[in-house]
């Protein structure tokens, strides 16, 4: 979990993110993992990182002193801020706030981006739903911030989906409370596209 050789904002929340939950696992099945530094440590410092990355709009740079954003990765360490603060890790509300509103304003851009993928063995271009569009959503939703508007749009518009989109768009609307549309959503099985 900490031999990642860059600092750029996706690896510094993946280094962290599993860590959030590393004390309770390694306590119960390794605890002497526990021995060679603090999950704790760790969490807090990514949470110091990120929130320096963080943009006047909410967003997150992808690198330290950079002006690139990545909506995937903005969303990526929104997740990661709210899982940390719901386990307990002082997250400030003035970088919580900001990082959900940015999170909003991707999932309500309706961005779609082209897939090319494998079908009949040749590759074929399918206009989807942008997936950091899909992920926001059910992040917002996690955060009890659902935007039933937009859910509602692309489970109506379900040719937008791919099958891993349609997981976490079932999933949002789990979070909300609507269980019916989260089983309607699910596929029948876990069968992803081949990605070309």
């Amino acid at each position: 979990l900490l031999g990642y050789p860059h600092g750029c904002l996706e690896q510094i929340t993946s280094k962290a993110f599993p860590q959030i939950y590393l004390r309770d696992v390694a306590g119960l099945l390794a605890p002497s993992v526990l021995n060679t530094g603090s999950p704790t440590y760790y969490v807090n410092e990514a949470i110091g990182i990120i929130a320096s990355l963080q943009a006047s709009d909410g967003a997150f740079m992808y690198w330290p002193g950079g002006g690139y954003y990545n909506d995937w990765t903005t969303v990526y360490a929104t997740h990661f801020l709210f899982e940390a603060r719901k386990a307990g890790y002082a997250v400030p509300d003035a970088v919580m706030k900001p990082a959900l509103e940015a999170v909003a304003r991707i999932a309500r851009s309706r961005e779609t981006q082209d897939y090319y993928c494998y079908e009949n063995n040749k590759v074929t271009v399918h206009r989807i739903a942008n997936k950091s569009v899909i992920y926001a959503l059910y992040v917002l939703a996690a955060a009890g911030m659902p935007d039933k508007a937009i859910m509602d749009f692309y489970r109506s518009e379900r040719y937008l989906l791919t099958t891993d989109t349609r997981y976490l768009l079932a999933g949002a609307f789990a979070f909300s409370g609507d269980r019916r549309t989260y089983a309607d959503l699910l596929p029948p099985q876990f069968q992803t596209e081949e990605a070309a």
